[in-house]
């Protein structure tokens, strides 16, 4: 039998077969959103050692655990505010596409001495206050798998900032999505551009409007994020986007843009989706665009497959870039962003 021994006052003691303790406190982690990436969170964590689901809600329903080993009870949405507002030291997971919730909710999470892991992008692009109190809270809020799923692209970014480094420059595919549908298209000449998009829909790929990745709004806000980050005050008006498809279309059937997409394959360059953030002029003048761009076959980011994404950061000390390369898309490489936030703010008292 496998035994442990420690120093009791000079003498040894034997204990017994190392087990995990149960007594031993677990992090409390309520989610917000039971969509695609909410419940398969929910589904993680109710398996978890390390982890205790305190609990979750969808757009109506609030379901509480008030024990480890009890049962969720259900509770009306409207409840929220009265159930969490005394609690402390949760860490809430925000997998929602809520719009009101973080003009609502995070200050008075955070003020209230809990944690915050957003998924949600829209607090990070809304009123530049918000953005600068939650940034600010870097210790109490992180927000990994908003810009590249889990791929540490806000990690980095922070370290360079923190370690004294300026950025002068991005370029990047930032959408998982995007990358999937142009690297299938440019591959598979057969298929047309609908049949594709279809396909990224069907994987979990889109955002749940897939017209939202089309219009490059999703891919705009994420340049916003790290534009913010860096010390701009930018907002999403402020950045050039040119769409997939022109926003002023989206009611028109996706098999009316084939023929439309079918001439980017008679050229002998490769289409990606760029963002790209521009401080050559200084912060107070920062450009940020995304656009599809035609990219020569030698192009390092011609060489991304399926959903990989790709970031080259370029700064003060190292102007001839960072790459950071990863998958982008799916419920997998965003979970793994997701927890890797979950793991870095448990460990922070």
């Amino acid at each position: 039998m496998n035994q442990s021994i420690t120093k009791v006052l000079g003498s040894t003691k034997v204990l017994g077969p190392l087990v995990a303790d149960e007594t031993i406190k677990k992090t409390a982690i309520f989610v917000l959103g039971a969509g695609n990436i909410g419940k398969y969170l929910i589904d993680r964590l109710k398996n978890s050692c390390d982890y205790y689901l305190f609990g979750y809600s969808t757009s109506k329903t609030l379901f509480i655990n008030n024990g480890i080993n009890s049962e969720m009870k259900e509770y009306n949405i409207i409840d929220f505010s009265k159930i969490i507002e005394n609690k402390k030291n949760l860490l809430i997971v925000d997998c929602s596409n809520n719009k009101e919730i973080p003009n609502n909710l995070y200050k008075k999470l955070i003020i209230d001495g809990n944690k915050l892991v957003l998924c949600n992008k829209t607090g990070l692009c809304q009123d530049i206050s918000l953005f600068e109190f939650l940034y600010s809270n870097y210790d109490k809020v992180r927000f990994e798998s908003t810009v590249m799923a889990g791929i540490p692209v806000v990690y980095t970014i922070n370290s360079l900032l923190h370690s004294g480094d300026s950025i002068i420059g991005i370029e990047a595919v930032l959408s998982g999505s995007l990358s999937f549908i142009f690297n299938t298209f440019y591959q598979e000449n057969s298929r047309c551009f609908s049949n594709i998009v279809e396909e990224a829909v069907y994987r979990g790929y889109t955002e749940p409007d897939f017209w939202i990745d089309l219009s490059g709004v999703d891919v705009a806000r994420k340049i916003i994020i790290l534009a913010r980050m860096i010390g701009s005050k930018i907002n999403i008006d402020d950045c050039i986007v040119n769409p997939v498809i022109d926003n002023s279309k989206i009611e028109k059937n996706l098999v009316y843009f084939d023929d439309k997409m079918e001439s980017l394959r008679k050229t002998q360059f490769v289409p990606k989706y760029i963002a790209k953030i521009d401080v050559k002029n200084g912060l107070d003048n920062i450009k940020c665009s995304v656009s599809t761009e035609l990219l020569p076959l030698d192009h390092y980011f011609c060489n991304l497959k399926k959903t990989e994404c790709a970031i080259l950061i370029k700064t003060k000390f190292i102007p001839t870039g960072i790459l950071l390369q990863g998958p982008g898309a799916g419920k997998e490489s965003t979970i793994f962003g997701i927890l890797s936030d979950i793991q870095n703010l448990s460990s922070v008292n």
